[in-house]
C-alpha cells in the first residue's frame, strides 16, 4: 500500500515538473517537442491515477481486514468465541444453579461450540448479580 502511495506521489511530482517545463517553453520550440512533453505529461498523470487507485483499493482491503479482526477481537474478549477453534461462537445450551453457590444466585452455564467440525463444550461459572466480586 505504501509503495502505491509513493509511486503515485512520484508520478504526480513528475507531472508537476512537466507542467513547469511546458509553461517555460519558448514559442520558438517546434511543435514536435511540445507534443512530446504533452505525451510525457499524460503518461505521468495516468501513472498517478493508477497508483493512487491501487492505493485506494489496498486501503479499503486493509480497512475490511481491520474491521474483521476487530469483530473477532470483540467476540474473543467477550467470551463468545470458541477457545478451541477460534472461529465460531459458543452457544449456551442450559443454565443451572451452581452446585455450591446456587443459593447465592451463582449459575453454571453449559456451552457448546456451534462449528460443525468442532465438538468443544465447557461449563462456565456465571455470576449475574456480582456476588463473587464482593470481597
Amino acid at each position: 500500500m505504501l509503495s502505491e502511495i509513493v509511486t503515485g506521489l512520484a508520478a504526480a511530482n513528475q507531472a508537476t515538473q512537466l507542467v513547469k517545463e511546458l509553461r517555460s517553453i519558448d514559442s520558438s520550440v517546434d511543435e514536435a517537442s511540445f507534443k512530446l512533453k504533452l505525451a510525457e505529461l499524460t503518461e505521468a498523470l495516468a501513472d498517478t491515477k493508477v497508483a493512487l487507485s491501487e492505493a485506494k483499493l489496498a486501503i479499503a482491503d486493509k480497512d475490511g481486514k481491520l474491521a474483521d479482526l476487530n469483530q473477532k477481537l470483540r467476540a474473543a474478549t467477550s467470551g463468545e468465541t470458541c477457545p478451541v477453534c477460534l472461529s465460531a461462537p459458543m452457544k449456551t445450551m442450559r443454565v443451572v444453579p451452581h452446585r455450591r453457590m446456587g443459593d447465592l444466585g451463582v449459575q453454571e452455564k453449559h456451552l457448546e461450540c456451534t462449528a460443525e467440525e468442532c465438538d468443544h463444550s465447557e461449563k462456565r461459572m456465571h455470576d449475574p448479580i456480582g456476588i463473587l466480586d464482593k470481597k
